[in-house]
């Protein structure tokens, strides 16, 4: 399947802060993970519910569910005033809200030839990697588009069964 970043959401969980530097060219003191984090996140940490309390706590609609149920978060709406975390009941929404640019990661151009981009070289304690993929996906590995993948427990809702009343 070939080499991709890999982000551990359990350990960026327990780490906090971050070390890492990023070469994003537009705002290269960014920490383009901030954005990778949000994202993967949003596709398996969010519990979906079916009353969306973080978005209806938005005061500016800057939260939004699509038809999968994914949340995105509008950056240039988002007002930084951390109700949606408030209103989160599971506490999976992140609260590195940064205002106006979209913290950005450009997926590094030098991962098409194979290199280990600065993200991965300045951290210390291997919450991003780059690393070989294996196919099929291990346990606990999820793919976020062509170059990118996490690694965390993801949430499922298991659906109540119907037990017939005899």
């Amino acid at each position: 399947m070939g080499k991709k970043l890999v982000i551990d959401l359990d350990i960026c969980r327990d780490a906090g802060n971050y070390d890492l530097q990023c070469s994003y060219s537009p705002h290269n003191a960014n920490q383009g993970i901030i954005r990778l984090r949000e994202l993967a996140t949003y596709e398996l940490v969010c519990r979906r519910c079916e009353e969306r309390s973080c978005v209806l706590a938005c005061p500016v609609q800057a939260l939004e569910a699509n038809e999968d149920g994914i949340l995105s978060r509008y950056n240039l709406r988002c007002v930084g005033c951390n109700s949606c975390l408030h209103a989160c009941p599971f506490g999976t929404l992140l609260n590195e809200v940064i205002a106006f640019t979209l913290s950005g990661c450009d997926m590094c151009p030098q991962l098409q030839a194979g290199e280990a981009p600065v993200c991965v070289t300045s951290c210390s304690n291997s919450a991003v990697t780059f690393e070989e993929i294996p196919d099929p996906l291990g346990k606990d590995m999820y793919l976020m588009g062509d170059r990118f993948a996490v690694r965390s427990k993801h949430w499922q809702r298991i659906e109540d069964e119907v037990v017939p009343q005899s």
